[in-house]
């Protein structure tokens, strides 16, 4: 009569053997698609960044930052809220108060416009 297999025999080696072919394709199979995955996945969040998070609205105007870094403006400008025509720059951020509107660039320099009784909207930035 045969003998059951033992701890250590041949039916161990051969289970062991076929577990790590079996892990070894699957790395083969699944390693460029989780990469290609990846790199799809951090591609987006570099085109969404920019949209998530470049909205702001004033008092009664609004603006956007554009994917190109150009800035959208809608709404009343009676005192100068949208931006002058030379404000111009790659703009990543925007922040707009009761009648001004500022903007931070890729440089990190700040662009400053609107309504300025108290100092809140320095023309130079």
């Amino acid at each position: 009569a045969d003998m059951p297999p033992r701890e250590g025999s041949e039916v161990d080696e051969l289970r062991d053997r076929a577990i790590a072919v079996w892990r070894d394709w699957l790395v083969a199979v699944h390693r460029p698609r989780r990469i290609a995955t990846v790199k799809e996945r951090n591609e987006l969040r570099k085109r969404m960044s920019r949209a998530n998070v470049n909205i702001a609205a004033g008092y009664q105007h609004s603006m956007a930052v554009r994917q190109d870094g150009r800035i959208a403006y809608w709404g009343r400008n009676d005192e100068g809220q949208a931006p002058p025509g030379g404000v111009d720059g790659d703009f990543v951020a925007i922040a707009a108060g009761y009648r001004h509107s500022l903007a931070l660039r890729v440089d990190g320099s700040i662009a400053c416009w609107g309504y300025n009784n108290h100092g809140q909207a320095p023309p130079g930035g």
